[in-house]
């Protein structure tokens, strides 16, 4: 397992080691979902990803969050529209992440 946290002092993404999880909240890390963008970057949770392409003929251009599924009990990428399964993500880019974007989404996290 791999993780990510915030470091508020450092005011940046990190990468943690499994010694220091105790030290952040849940809701503080993110987990490496196992795939890569088209640029060759981790996709972690919490990620912004941009899904650009086509279904049935038709294009798609699109932003996910990248987030646990309770109900579904896997990752997904999800939107207020949609959500795609981890294999229908490849190909895609990321774009930042949920707190670094926030004002874009027009949150509060």
């Amino acid at each position: 397992m791999k993780f990510r946290a915030y470091d508020e002092y450092l005011n940046e993404m990190r990468i943690i080691s499994m010694r220091e999880i105790k030290n952040y909240r849940e809701e503080d890390l993110m987990q490496f979902i196992g795939l890569l963008d088209k640029n060759g970057k981790e996709i972690y949770e919490g990620d912004l990803i941009r899904v650009s392409g086509y279904e049935d003929r038709m294009p798609i251009d699109a932003i996910f969050e990248i987030k646990w599924s309770e109900e579904n009990y896997c990752i997904i990428a999800y939107n207020e529209a949609e959500w795609l399964m981890p294999l229908d993500i490849v190909g895609c880019e990321v774009i930042g992440h949920v707190r670094s974007l926030s004002h874009f989404l027009n949150r509060n996290l």
